[in-house]
């Protein structure tokens, strides 16, 4: 039927978004981009162009200081430790927890590679099964942050960057942009037409 999607996949930009499509239960798989804080365009775009590779790489990363965070059992705070992937600019706050993990070495880091590597490979391989899929992103870089640039261009390379994943297989992308660019941006959809993005 119009409108039918197979499989509805999260592209991220923070928790907030797999997390979301959990909570409405619509959400097809684990996505390597969620539970993650990078930047859409300066991050999703290389890594979706690059299939992941260097992604969460150790001798990409650096460690950082501990951090409180939220992603305990039932929402609890715990310490974790906070990391950056250097390569694309994204940080992680939820999977190093204290005690296992230092700023000096990341004792769960195999656990954690082996973690993603299966959802990278779940990721491109789904991309390929479903006859069509619904991408979910937030262009923002954080709720708060109302003044994230959002420019055409960068949509359209993303859209460009997802139609080579999906080799030629029918997409939509249902993208989050900050409410101030929202009616522009909306307006520049209808006008140019392009079908494949909400």
């Amino acid at each position: 039927p119009a409108g039918h999607v197979d499989a509805v996949i999260s592209l991220g930009s923070f928790c907030q978004v797999g997390g979301i499509l959990w909570l409405y239960d619509i959400k097809d798989t684990n996505s390597p981009f969620d539970n993650f804080g990078f930047r859409t365009w300066t991050s999703i775009i290389p890594i979706l162009r690059n299939r992941f590779a260097d992604y969460w790489q150790k001798e990409n990363m650096e460690i950082g200081d501990p951090v409180e965070d939220y992603s305990g059992p039932n929402n609890s705070k715990r310490m974790t430790v906070i990391v950056w992937c250097k390569r694309y600019n994204m940080e992680n706050t939820h999977h190093f927890a204290l005690g296992n993990n230092t700023p000096e070495e990341l004792g769960d880091y195999p656990k954690f590679r082996s973690k993603v590597a299966k959802m990278e490979g779940a990721f491109l391989k789904r991309c390929k099964l479903y006859n069509n899929i619904r991408f979910v992103c937030k262009a923002m870089n954080s709720p708060e942050f109302e003044n994230t640039e959002v420019r055409k261009e960068d949509i359209l390379e993303l859209l460009s960057v997802l139609a080579d994943v999906r080799e030629g297989k029918p997409f939509t992308l249902a993208l989050a942009v900050p409410a101030k660019h929202y009616e522009t941006l909306k307006d520049w959809v209808i006008e140019k037409q392009i079908p494949n993005l909400h």
